[in-house]
């Protein structure tokens, strides 16, 4: 009777273990490769889409003012694209790594310039009076279009412009602030977050590049901003302390969810999103430093790319899901790194192939 009943209690707690939810494996990172070198500070990377290239700036002498320049994600082909004595700010680059926008005041006012990737090609995109300012561009993958802001009417406002510098549209037009656009990778739709809300907290919103539907995408309790569209614009990942601290939440551009990703007792920030939405890199904080994270938005599992005692900022994630580009402490100055995934959690390839649908 007693081994019986030993037999029975072995079988209830194999079926115990059985019955509890599986915990998300991590998908399996590289350790994170550093691509630049130097006694300068380099920031702000973005990565293509396709990850062959990444655009960031430095401030390289003679001049120490900001720089904008170009490596491959392989550490090769370093190009310095300006070199002048003014500020040449917040690269933005296309989805084959060919073109790159960034404001600069080289010409005596801030405007949107474009560049060729080989170093060729400079031009104004904009060109306004002098106490005008236009800054923050934001090219769309296939290069058609760019987002930036612009306060030539008296009051900060979005703007739309194709790369051929024609085509100039206004896109908000309330006289509330309004920050960090993103567009998808057809350059047909737009997300930012702004306070032109009932009770002035800043929300999640989307238009479409030709000035029409514009909307409010998200209603949560807190501020809500930093928003990040996927290339087939079908997500916006976002960060949002509507839980008492910033948290990393995902919402479809058809307003299904929203969903929070993370739960940590410190704030998440920076999110940025793959192509599919599938793969969501973003930064937190363990133990008192920055640290860049991975997040599966289909398997939940959670990966943490760096595990350093220097702080680690700004990731950019490449359309795969597979590449991540991001700026970290190194003896005192930043440099930029990337850090590539090698397997998932998924049991598929690496680069998103043969991940199924996200769903929210």
């Amino acid at each position: 009777m007693r081994l019986v009943r030993r037999r029975l209690i072995v079988i209830l707690a194999i079926l115990l273990v059985l019955s509890l939810p599986k915990l998300a494996r991590s998908d399996v990172w590289a350790t994170p490769g550093q691509l630049t070198n130097g006694s300068i500070t380099h920031v702000q990377p973005k990565i293509s889409l396709d990850g062959t290239r990444i655009a960031y700036m430095a401030n390289p002498p003679p001049f120490r003012t900001w720089q904008v320049f170009v490596i491959n994600s392989n550490g090769t082909g370093l190009k310095q694209l300006t070199n002048n004595t003014g500020s040449n700010l917040v690269p933005s680059i296309n989805g084959n790594g060919t073109l790159i926008v960034f404001y600069s005041d080289v010409g005596g006012s801030f405007q949107v310039y474009k560049i060729r990737s080989d170093g060729t090609g400079l031009a104004p995109l904009t060109s306004t009076a002098a106490n005008v300012v236009n800054s923050f561009p934001v090219i769309s993958s296939d290069g058609s279009r760019i987002v930036f802001l612009s306060n030539r009417t008296g009051v900060i406002e979005f703007y739309s412009i194709l790369t051929n510098g024609s085509g100039l549209t206004q896109l908000t037009a309330n006289n509330a602030i309004h920050e960090h656009a993103s567009t998808s990778s057809d350059g047909r739709r737009v997300a930012f977050d702004s306070n032109a809300t009932t009770n002035g907290q800043r929300e999640v919103f989307l238009i479409n590049s030709d000035g029409t539907g514009l909307h409010q995408l998200t209603f949560n309790s807190g501020d809500n901003f930093a928003p990040v569209m996927s290339g087939d614009g079908r997500f916006v990942v976002f960060q949002s302390n509507s839980t008492g601290h910033y948290e990393i939440w995902m919402i479809g551009t058809n307003g299904l969810g929203p969903r929070q990703l993370t739960f940590d007792p410190v704030d998440d920030q920076s999110p940025s999103i793959s192509y599919d939405g599938s793969m969501v890199a973003y930064q937190t904080t363990i133990s008192g430093q920055s640290q860049i994270m991975a997040f599966n938005t289909i398997s939940s599992a959670v990966s943490q790319l760096t595990s350093n005692q220097d702080s680690n900022f700004a990731p950019s994630i490449d359309g795969s899901g597979s590449h991540v580009a991001f700026q970290g402490n190194v003896a005192g100055f930043t440099q930029i790194f990337l850090v590539t995934e090698t397997g998932t959690s998924t049991g598929v390839n690496s680069g998103g192939a043969g991940r199924p649908p996200v769903k929210l």
